[in-house]
C-alpha cells in the first residue's frame, strides 16, 4: 500500500532519520516510537504528502510500474491527524464536521454521528462552538471525523494526547472499528497502550537494548 525507500529527514546540519525504508500493507498498523525530536511528526508529514524528505521517497499502491509520490495521485484516501487539533473555533462541532467531511465527498447518517458524539460523552456539545471543548474533547472530535471519513491511511500523531483514560478507550474504539474496514494505521505516540494496539513498531532516535529488542526482527531488520 504504501512503501518508503532510503528517507531520510535532515534540518540543517542535523540528521534525524537517516536511510529509512519500510513498507505498509493494507489493513496493518505500525507504531512510531523514539524520544521527542526523533522525526516522527515529519515522518508522519512526509507520508501525508505535506512535506518532502532530504532524501529518498514515498511510493503509494502496489503497482509499482505506476507507483506516485503522492497519494492524491494514487486515488489514496490519506487521513492526516495532527498532533494539534485544527478547526474553526467559532462554528459548532457538527459544522466542523460538515466541513471535514466535504473534502473527502463524504457523507454520514446524523444517527450515526449522534450515536458517536454519545460515546465520545459530547452529546451536549454537538452545536456548541468548538471553543468551548476543552484538549481532550477537541481529540475525540477529531476521532469521529477520522471514523466517519473511513480513510484508506489514517496518519495520526500522538491520538490520545490530552485523553483520559475513557477517552483513551474511545480512541481504540475508533481504531477498531476502522480497522474492520481494512483501514491501515501509522500512528506515533507515547502512550503504551496505543503502542501496544499496533501490529507492530519502528523506533526511531537512540533506544536502550532493551526496548530495541522488544522491536519484531522484521522491522529491525531495517534500521
Amino acid at each position: 500500500m504504501i512503501s518508503c525507500e532510503s528517507i531520510s529527514i535532515q534540518f540543517g546540519s542535523e540528521v534525524v532519520v537517516e536511510n529509512l525504508s519500510f513498507s505498509l500493507q493494507k489493513g496493518s498498523s505500525l507504531a512510531l516510537i523514539g524520544p521527542n525530536g526523533c522525526g516522527k511528526t515529519s515522518l508522519l508529514k512526509i507520508l501525508a504528502g505535506l512535506a518532502r524528505p532530504s532524501h529518498g521517497q514515498v511510493l503509494y499502491g502496489t503497482d509499482t510500474k505506476n507507483n506516485h509520490e503522492n497519494p492524491l495521485q494514487k486515488n489514496l484516501s490519506c487521513l492526516y491527524l495532527s498532533a494539534l487539533p485544527a478547526f474553526f473555533l467559532d462554528q459548532s462541532c457538527l459544522e466542523n464536521l460538515n466541513l471535514y467531511l466535504s473534502c473527502y465527498n463524504k457523507t454520514y447518517h446524523i444517527d450515526y454521528a449522534r450515536e458517536l458524539f454519545s460515546k465520545a460523552g459530547l452529546s451536549k456539545k454537538m452545536n456548541s462552538p468548538v471553543r468551548t471543548l476543552s484538549t481532550g474533547q477537541k481529540r475525540k472530535l477529531t476521532l469521529i471525523c477520522a471514523v466517519l471519513t473511513l480513510p484508506d491511511l489514517l496518519l495520526a500523531d500522538e491520538p490520545s494526547l490530552g485523553l483520559d483514560k475513557n477517552g483513551v478507550t474511545f480512541c481504540l474504539e475508533i481504531f477498531n472499528k476502522l480497522k474492520e474496514n481494512n483501514v491501515s494505521f501509522i500512528i506515533a505516540s507515547h502512550d503504551d497502550v496505543i503502542v501496544k494496539w499496533c501490529s507492530d513498531v519502528l523506533p526511531l532516535g537512540s533506544f536502550s537494548s532493551q526496548t530495541r529488542n522488544a522491536v519484531p526482527k522484521k522491522l529491525m531488520a531495517i534500521l
